[in-house]
């Protein structure tokens, strides 16, 4: 795995230790590299990079410079991609998965109040060939609910604020009661909290989260 990502940044925690607790090689990659989407894919070839963490925009830098080095040759030893921290445009990725299509590619959404991802679920090449981007399926331990503005949930299909209950899920913000009362509720359920993460989607009828 690389470690793009500055350790200040949650995306971090990620990378180091969903490398490193199941056995992988952690790659740091050079700050000067991290600003030329150039060198950083020739460090991806070089150091046989196998899973990749990025956020969409840079990831689409890094197809363009695939395209510039015109070489049909190209070997990667990319097997998974996860993209977060903004959303997926299927567009940009048509020709990566024309040419890769066995490199998978997932989606994964959750804000820092929730420990990183949440939700996650593979972009297949239906979806991005219908350019319907997904966000994916709650993630074990965590409790997806799309609810109104009173708080009630919704159906399948209707469109509401994603709340996001589970073992991930922090109890507030340090020393602002205020904002805490305003983001997280009490889940009466089992006496722990929901936040409420402000975005807006809906729950398809196969169980994937539209953002």
């Amino acid at each position: 795995w690389t470690l793009f990502h500055t350790y200040t940044f949650d995306f971090s925690s990620w990378e180091i230790y969903g490398c490193l607790l199941y056995g992988g090689t952690l790659v740091i990659v050079p700050k000067e590299t991290t600003t030329n989407p150039r060198d950083f894919l020739k460090l991806i070839i070089d150091e046989k990079v196998t899973i990749l963490n990025q956020t969409p925009a840079y990831f689409y830098k890094v197809i363009e410079e695939e395209k510039r080095l015109q070489d049909e040759n190209t070997k990667f030893n990319l097997r998974l991609i996860i993209l977060g921290g903004e959303a997926v445009h299927a567009e940009p990725l048509k020709y990566w998965k024309n040419k890769y299509e066995n490199i998978a590619i997932y989606n994964g959404y959750g804000p820092t109040e929730t420990t990183i991802f949440a939700i996650m679920g593979e972009i297949t090449y239906k979806d991005i060939l219908n350019n319907n981007i997904f966000i994916g399926y709650p993630l074990v331990n965590y409790n997806i609910k799309i609810m109104d503005k009173n708080m009630e949930m919704l159906p399948f299909g209707c469109i509401g604020e994603i709340c996001i209950s589970g073992v991930g899920v922090c109890n507030g913000y340090l020393n602002n009661e205020k904002l805490t009362n305003e983001k997280f509720i009490k889940n009466e359920d089992n006496n722990s909290v929901i936040y409420k993460s402000g975005d807006v989607g809906y729950i398809g009828l196969d169980g994937r989260i539209k953002y």
